[in-house]
């Protein structure tokens, strides 16, 4: 009976010291603690720069849509000149963007009249007028075969030596119904060399417009700042 509680008791005292024996303190156990809570903060952060990551990903995608809308709407670039006493014009200098206005239309399309209708005597400002008229017209449109065929009826280099024409532009409005066809009305007063006055002539227009915001070159831009052109010419002179 001793000997069985010895026994007994002696087994139970094993039994006690292994939790202790587990919980005990050794080098493999520190150094296995240590891995596992090395382990545990590598994961941590991997899985903060993980969530870094995409979200700077998120932010670089939503900076390319925005700078691809951006680049696919149309821009148009002002551009500043100076006119001489003889009315060339001469680039100055860029401005900012900017929206075309139909005021901005309007004076374009007086401009572009008075430099395709004038004449004068001075070849180098004639030249100078048609090339800026040309700049204006849609290639391999009917503006372009009407304004052909006007200066070949109407040569201004060969009529500057007979007489001078200026351009006085009445008005140029929109046509109702369209925001691409204006009409316009001007008066041209023709002169002999010496300046005596050989008459007055009214006129009516009718011209169709298109714009391009498509990449131009720099020559470009300053000839056509608001990139329009003009795709059909109607005018007749009015009778009173």
């Amino acid at each position: 009976m001793g000997s069985e509680t010895t026994g007994t008791n002696g087994q139970s005292n094993g039994s006690a010291k292994a939790p202790g024996a587990a919980g005990a303190s050794s080098p493999y156990a520190d150094a296995k603690r240590f891995f596992i809570g090395l382990t545990g903060e590598d994961r941590r952060w991997a899985s903060i720069m993980t969530r870094v990551a995409v979200l700077c990903l998120a932010g670089l995608v939503a900076s390319l849509a925005l700078n691809f809308y951006l680049a696919s709407q149309p821009r148009l670039v002002p551009i500043f000149f100076r006119e001489d006493t003889s009315g060339t014009l001469t680039p100055v200098g860029q401005g900012g963007t900017i929206t075309v206005t139909q005021s901005s239309v309007r004076a374009a399309l007086a401009r572009w009249i008075m430099t395709a209708r004038s004449v004068t005597s001075d070849p180098t400002a004639q030249k100078e007028w048609q090339r800026e008229a040309s700049t204006l017209i849609a290639r391999d449109s009917s503006a372009q075969a009407s304004l052909t065929a006007y200066w070949t009826a109407n040569p201004p280099l060969e009529l500057g030596s007979v007489r001078r024409v200026s351009v006085a532009v009445a008005y140029v409005s929109p046509v109702i119904g369209s925001d691409r066809t204006y009409e316009s009305e001007w008066t041209e007063t023709w002169e002999d060399p010496s300046g005596r006055a050989l008459g007055a002539h009214r006129y009516h227009g009718v011209f169709t417009l298109a714009f391009s915001t498509a990449s131009r070159s720099e020559q470009a831009i300053y000839d056509n700042p608001l990139g329009m052109y003009v795709t059909s010419i109607e005018w007749t002179e009015k009778v009173n």
